[in-house]
This record gives C-alpha cells, sequence and structure tokens, in this order.
C-alpha cells in the first residue's frame, strides 16, 4: 500500500472520528439507560479475560507449590 493511499485512510478515519462525540450525545439523549448498561457491559468483558488469567495463575500456583 503506497504511503499516499495509507495518509488519505488516517485522515477519513480522523474525519469519521470527529462525528463521534456528536453521535455519542444523540444516543446518550435517546436511550440513557441503554447506553450505561452497555457501558457496564462492556467494561464487565474487557475485564473478564484480566480476571481469567489472574486466577489460572493463582490455580496453577497453588497446584505447584
Amino acid at each position: 500500500m503506497s504511503h499516499l493511499r495509507l495518509l488519505s485512510k488516517f485522515r477519513n478515519a480522523l474525519v469519521q472520528l470527529s462525528y463521534l462525540p456528536r453521535a455519542f450525545v444523540l444516543v446518550w439523549t435517546a436511550v440513557r439507560r441503554w447506553t450505561v448498561a452497555w457501558a457496564v457491559l462492556l467494561l464487565a468483558q474487557g475485564l473478564l479475560p484480566v480476571a481469567t488469567v489472574y486466577l489460572k495463575r493463582t490455580f496453577g500456583d497453588s497446584l505447584w507449590w
């Protein structure tokens, strides 16, 4: 991929990213409770792999020693 095409894609991504705050305000205004529920579930989904690794490490250490 040429550098100019990559730069063009990056600029387009930045333009699209500038719409994100307005879109979030629109969604927040329309369905506040669902937005909060979605954010909580997204946070939990992000923390589950960390918890899994931590628990497996703890369990593995208890078996090894």
